[in-house]
């Protein structure tokens, strides 16, 4: 489906629903007579109604990847709290067959962009508002990626003998919010919006 199309479903899924509702689940904050405003990756967002677009702090469009991520978000969210199971992506619906395709979109584009650079991607972290995570690989950080949302990274070095490895974790109720190939998008934008925050 191209990338157009999924923003046209989105906004005609969204039209009619009860917007109390959908505050309470996504834990968005209602903006009387201007719509919601949502954190996503460090930052806000603020999504229009009736119009269901959503702009960036500096008060452009963003991106269209980005706008249907978050409409999805806001339309399949059920308000279930965390479990506290962390699982990784192939545990995730269809995570199995499409953990290719995620690996190598996601995990090993960070590698490229930070290699053993430990403390540049730190810094990526904190610019991102993530939660640094001691006890984990070279380096681990937790990032709110949208309300309910939490996504926790893990790196670790490479040497002589092995590459630098990663890994990307969910807390297993982001089912109740994305889809898996949702998901594959939301790390895909993690890993570009790290690389932004250092100029990589």
């Amino acid at each position: 489906m191209g990338i157009e199309l999924a923003k046209r479903i989105a906004i005609e899924d969204l039209k009619g629903v009860d917007l109390p509702s959908i505050l309470e689940k996504a834990g968005a904050i209602e903006l009387p007579g201007k719509g919601v405003l949502i954190q996503f990756l460090g930052s806000r967002r603020v999504v229009l109604i009736p119009e269901w677009e959503v702009l960036r702090e500096d008060g452009e469009v963003e991106g269209e990847r980005a706008s249907v991520l978050i409409l999805h978000y806001l339309k399949r969210a059920s308000g279930a709290p965390l479990s506290g199971k962390e699982v990784d992506f192939r545990s995730l619906p269809g995570g199995i067959s499409y953990i290719g395709p995620f690996t190598a979109r996601c995990i090993k584009r960070l590698i490229r962009k930070f290699g053993n650079e430990i403390a540049l991607l730190r810094k990526a972290a904190l610019a991102l508002g993530a939660e640094i995570i001691e006890g984990y690989g070279d380096l681990a950080f937790r990032i709110w990626a949208l309300p309910r949302v939490p996504v926790k990274l893990v790196f670790w070095k490479g040497d002589e003998e092995f590459e630098p490895t990663a890994n990307i974790i969910f807390d297993s109720s982001i089912t109740e919010y994305l889809s898996t190939e949702d998901v594959v998008v939301l790390s895909e934008l993690i890993v570009e919006e790290l690389g932004k925050a250092v100029g990589k």
